[in-house]
């Protein structure tokens, strides 16, 4: 039988320190039918020459152009060259193992899967691999209920890396071009459209630590309104489920802890930023979200509700006590937020 066409879309944007290796580990892939569709967001520095030179010497290397509109639209450039019955994402600072793809279409063919995830090895800015938290499940095949529940207890990651989609899920499905946080909503719609989901413990996909990367710069008043405002595009995709009742809840608790993770890294960064506007934006924010919860009808439970009130308190008592008592309280997750960060 003929292997099927798989599209690998690479994205970039001033990456020549990390590009030559990215490229270099989409075309190892032990799968034999590969094109490599490079997106240039109109880089300024080497990264443009890096890629046409791929072009110029693989068939199976594709450029094209993004006038500098963002990751979101770059992305939705390479799903509109797409030639592939089935399509994965690289990240140019990131690299695959060389049988990501073999792995992943195997498993999608063999447990007649429409999405195939497998796991990361996530690495500092030493190349030292940082140890996360690997979630044991009974089965690997989920239905879509189970996958969206495991995502919104980050047993999944929200990113659309370390996936393999067949390309008949996209049926019109694009990526928000308005805010930085669009992997979740697209991740989240493409979901919606599956029926199994294949999940593989093996770490196949490496994800680098970019000191340019939004986990690691400067928080700012965009991260944290584009965070709400993408969750509110979450929040609207869920509404039309059927299964609406189960995951709401779950994606307001999810929310609810990103807004701990913004609280500690605005505490992280606090020498370099200005504290009272950052204040006054995730303030609005969390007020928000909870109103949100409020007119659909979510009521937090007793935990949710008490992490709100002391993210809420900053407004009287200043960011230095909820800090003390929240890091107290989250010990571990705040020491690997800080961990990741650095």
């Amino acid at each position: 039988m003929k292997n099927p066409k798989i599209s690998i879309i690479i994205p970039f944007y001033n990456e020549e320190k990390f590009l030559s290796k990215s490229i270099s580990s989409a075309l190892k892939q032990t799968y034999p039918s590969i094109e490599i569709l490079l997106i240039d967001d109109f880089s300024s520095d080497k990264s443009s020459i890096i890629a046409k030179e791929f072009e110029n010497i693989h068939p199976n290397v594709k450029l094209f152009k993004s006038y500098r509109k963002g990751v979101g639209a770059a992305r939705n450039t390479g799903l509109d060259k797409i030639n592939g019955e089935y399509f994965a994402f690289l990240d140019a600072d990131d690299l695959l193992s060389e049988n990501f793809i073999q792995v992943c279409y195997d498993n999608l063919t063999i447990s007649d899967c429409e999405i195939a995830i497998v796991n990361t090895k996530t690495f500092n800015t030493k190349d030292k691999e940082i140890e996360t938290i690997s979630s044991s499940r009974k089965k690997d095949v989920l239905n879509c209920l189970e996958a969206l529940s495991e995502l919104y207890t980050f047993k999944i990651p929200a990113s659309v890396w370390g996936k393999l989609f067949k390309s008949s899920l996209l049926s019109n499905t694009q990526f928000n071009e308005k805010y930085i946080f669009e992997d979740k909503p697209f991740l989240i719609e493409i979901l919606l459209k599956t029926n199994t989901i294949h999940l593989s413990n093996k770490k196949l996909y490496y994800h680098f630590a970019n000191p340019n990367s939004i986990t690691r710069s400067l928080i700012n008043p965009t991260r944290i309104n584009d965070s709400t405002q993408s969750f509110l595009l979450e929040v609207e995709l869920l509404l039309k489920s059927k299964d609406k009742k189960k995951l709401l809840p779950l994606c307001f608790n999810s929310q609810y802890f990103i807004l701990l993770d913004l609280f500690f890294l605005m505490n992280i960064d606090k020498k370099r930023i200005n504290t009272k506007s950052m204040t006054r934006v995730f303030l609005g924010d969390l007020n928000q979200i909870k109103y949100q919860a409020s007119v659909i009808g979510i009521k937090p439970k007793v935990t949710k509700r008490a992490l709100l009130i002391i993210l809420g308190s900053i407004k009287i008592l200043g960011w230095n006590i909820p800090f003390i008592f929240l890091k107290k309280y989250f010990n571990k997750h705040f020491a690997f937020i800080k961990k990741i960060k650095k």
